[in-house]
């Protein structure tokens, strides 16, 4: 039912993203921070956009609760995705720090 919008949102973020990289000229040849990173964090966020109350039950949770009704889910996705992107940003720049502090790392 919401597949053929999902898929349409997914497609206007991949080139949303793809686009942004190339006006901001980094270099990015397999489009890995848009399918990952851009559409990851859109589908991390349409779990708690499109998420029902009533699926909760499904996966087991013990807890009835309205967290998808009031946002909260959402808001819980959110903090994930900044969380993950903190977490990675971070350690990639601690990696290449330590790299080109070390053995260097050859730009052209």
């Amino acid at each position: 039912r919401l597949a053929p919008a999902a898929l349409s949102c997914f497609h206007r973020i991949y080139y949303g993203a793809s686009r942004l990289l190339l006006r901001l000229r980094i270099d990015d040849p397999l489009d890995a921070f848009a399918i990952h990173g851009a559409c990851g964090f859109f589908g991390l966020l349409a779990t708690g956009i499109f998420c029902y109350d009533e699926n909760i039950q499904y996966a087991l949770y013990p807890n009835v609760n309205d967290a998808c009704a009031s946002g909260e889910q959402f808001g819980v996705q959110m903090i994930g995705g900044i969380a993950i992107a903190v977490w990675s940003m971070t350690m990639s720049g601690l990696t290449f720090l330590g790299i080109k502090h070390t053995i260097g790392i050859r730009v052209s």
